[in-house]
């Protein structure tokens, strides 16, 4: 089931149960770069503890691709904490693989 939630599109809206699994199993997705977004889809911003977890756990994620890292940046992120990250990946980007 978790599969097939990290491959539905990026907008695709999640039960409150779907929510909760992500969430529960978000240590298992650090490795799937295309996960990150979807977690934090998940995470109740006006949760304190959500929030500094998901803060946390983002730098422990493995690499994401530009156009992740562009996601990011959309007014669906709006914790700076988020944003910066965004920024930080992007501009770890080599300028060759822009091309």
């Amino acid at each position: 089931m978790l599969y097939e939630y990290m491959h539905q599109p990026p907008l695709t809206p999640y039960t409150h149960q779907q929510r909760q699994l992500i969430y529960t199993f978000r240590y298992h997705l650090l490795h799937n770069p295309h996960s990150l977004t979807k977690f934090l889809r998940c995470i109740n911003w006006n949760n304190e503890e959500q929030c500094l977890e998901a803060i946390t756990i983002i730098r422990m994620w493995d690499a994401i691709d530009p156009h992740e890292a562009l996601q990011l940046l959309t007014r669906n992120y709006t914790n700076i904490h988020i944003r910066s990250y965004g920024v930080q990946q992007l501009s770890s980007i080599d300028e060759s693989s822009l091309r």
